[in-house]
């Protein structure tokens, strides 16, 4: 015979399996809900951690491009830098040379030649020449007997050699000076050597 004590039991046992299950179902679908919490989150964080990702890539890259652009910038302005050095180099070994050219006989044989070239000027003017002390020293007395109408005066020794011929009677002027011809040469001289430098 079932007692009152089986029929407590038995009670109290089946609302305990009932208050089990239930708890089980509610820790289930917290744990479910915490699993979908967590994933969620952790999604949510990736991403974050994908865009942060992305920034500092794009961050680095902008900067590694800045630094490669200034290093070739500086790089270009050395270069430069140079390239002009070693032309005024040049350019002074050129008038040293033209210094030493003024000493020869084939300096003489240049002004002759320059002379023979402008014989209509000094034919058609009354023309002043100008050259330096140490050409006037030299040459002035053989350039007064072949042209007697011309009149002599010293020039800037910077000129290195050559003449200038000035018209008394209009402003016409021609500089066959040394280092006027240096200075009309300076471009094409620099472009030669920079091309021989790109090579």
């Amino acid at each position: 015979m079932i007692t009152v004590e089986d029929k407590i039991s038995t009670f109290s046992k089946y609302v305990y399996d009932k208050e089990l299950e239930l708890s089980n179902q509610k820790l289930e679908e917290v744990e479910k809900k915490n699993k979908e919490v967590i994933q969620s989150k952790q999604k949510e964080i990736e991403k974050k951690c994908m865009d942060l990702n992305r920034k500092m890539h794009k961050k680095i890259e902008l900067e590694s491009q800045k630094i490669i652009s200034n290093a070739k910038l500086e790089a270009r302005n050395k270069t430069l830098t140079i390239k002009k050095e070693l032309l005024e180099q040049f350019m002074q070994e050129i008038l040293d040379s033209l210094k030493n050219f003024t000493e020869t006989e084939d300096y003489k044989i240049y002004l002759k030649k320059t002379l023979e070239n402008v014989k209509d000027f000094l034919r058609d003017n009354t023309v002043k020449i100008y050259l330096t002390k140490k050409d006037v020293e030299k040459f002035a007395s053989e350039i007064k007997s072949k042209y007697p109408q011309i009149e002599i005066a010293e020039m800037e020794e910077e000129n290195i050699g050559g003449m200038i011929l000035e018209s008394t009677i209009n402003s016409e002027r021609i500089d066959a000076t040394l280092r006027t011809k240096v200075r009309d040469w300076k471009s094409e001289i620099g472009l030669r050597l920079y091309e021989a430098l790109e090579k």
